[in-house]
């Protein structure tokens, strides 16, 4: 069963499948196609959920726990949306979500 890095907590999943997610603040990268959701948001810090799933690691946006959500109560699946970052996104660093009051 998979659990996150920073706290034991819910576990977490993508697609059904139990996986490795962790709550982190990252550096969105880019270049990215000026269509894309958030092409004005490279160099900015904004919470996001890594998600590492068969092998591959990726980002989700979690400005608003929607990303959190996802891995958790949506067990990763097609009926809760997500927001995906550039996977050239940099972790800058773990949240850790008592200290800045959100979850």
């Amino acid at each position: 069963m998979s659990k996150t890095a920073n706290t034991p907590g819910p576990e977490t999943f993508w697609n059904g499948e139990p996986t490795k997610a962790r709550k982190v603040f990252v550096e969105v990268g880019g270049p990215v196609p000026s269509t894309w959701w958030c092409a004005d948001l490279i160099g900015f810090e904004r919470r996001a959920v890594e998600v590492t799933y068969q092998g591959q690691t990726f980002f989700l946006d979690d400005e608003d726990g929607s990303g959190w959500e996802k891995v958790t109560t949506g067990r990763g699946g097609f009926r809760y949306g997500h927001r995906s970052l550039p996977g050239n996104s940099t972790v800058t660093h773990e949240r850790a979500d008592k200290a800045e009051g959100r979850s």
